[in-house]
C-alpha cells in the first residue's frame, strides 16, 4: 500500500511510503511521470513512520524511525535522509523510558 505522497517543491519527484502487507513501512521516491522508482529506507526491525517531511529543497526528508518487532512501540528516532545520495544521520537519541 502507497500513502502520504509529496511532491519535491520543483514537481519533478515523488515521494511516498509504500507497506506490503506483514512488512514495515519504507520511503521511496520516483520522478514525476513514474520512472526512476528508488527506494530510500530499507531497515529490518525498523519502520519509517509515516508521515514524513519533504525539505523546501526537496533534496532531504525527516522522518522517525522506531522498532516494528517490539510491542508496545518504543520511543522513535528523528532522521535526516539526503534524497540524492541515500545518506542519513540520526538527529535524536531517545533512550528507553524507564517506568515505576
Amino acid at each position: 500500500m502507497e500513502d502520504f505522497p509529496k511532491y519535491s517543491p520543483d514537481g519533478t519527484k515523488i515521494a511516498f511510503t509504500s507497506q506490503s502487507a506483514g512488512e514495515q513501512p519504507h520511503i521511496w521516491v520516483m520522478n514525476s511521470d513514474g520512472t526512476n522508482l528508488k527506494q530510500l529506507t530499507k531497515e529490518g526491525v525498523y519502520a519509517d513512520a509515516e508521515p514524513f517531511s519533504l525539505s523546501p529543497s526537496g533534496n532531504f526528508i525527516v522522518y522517525s524511525q522506531y522498532r516494528f518487532d517490539k510491542w508496545p512501540v518504543q520511543n522513535g528516532t528523528l532522521w535526516i535522509l539526503n534524497v540524492n545520495t541515500g545518506n542519513k544521520q540520526q538527529l535524536t537519541f531517545n533512550p528507553k523510558p524507564t517506568y515505576n
